[in-house]
């Protein structure tokens, strides 16, 4: 095999995007592990942004389903110009989820903004989500 070949040949092991080996259901947001994607949260949100290069506002698609954020798009263009003897296709195309964490409130509308090629989704958390403190006693 060429040397060229072999650099993308083996997918890498932060690249398993179907079941996270086994322990999706563990990790506290990702279910879908992408490069473009962040996950962070504060006091009262849950924000996360994925990066959609090449991407326009319409292109991308939100949705949730079963406690899971889905960020898809999809593009393709094409380029011709018989005269350089020029053409040019391309197509652009992203898909991540994102595990809800119990503590986002579901039933209150996320903020979602687009802007050059990040996609914001702000989602409040419930009222009262603060963890609960726990006592430590010396035995």
């Amino acid at each position: 095999m060429p040397m060229w070949k072999s650099i993308n040949y083996f997918p890498s092991l932060l690249d398993t995007k179907e079941d996270n080996f086994g322990f999706s259901d563990l990790l506290p947001f990702s279910c879908t592990h992408g490069k473009g994607l962040s996950v962070s949260e504060d006091a009262t949100s849950v924000w996360i942004e994925a990066s959609v290069p090449g991407l326009k506002q319409e292109d991308v698609d939100l949705s949730i389903s079963e406690s899971k954020l889905w960020i898809r798009g999809e593009r393709s263009e094409q380029k011709e110009d018989k005269k350089r003897k020029y053409y040019r296709k391309a197509s652009y195309s992203y898909s991540y989820c994102v595990n809800l964490p119990e503590t986002v409130d579901q039933q209150s509308e996320p903020k979602a903004t687009y802007e050059n090629g990040i996609v914001q989704i702000v989602f409040p958390k419930k009222q009262g989500a603060e963890p609960k403190k726990i006592a430590l006693k010396q035995s």
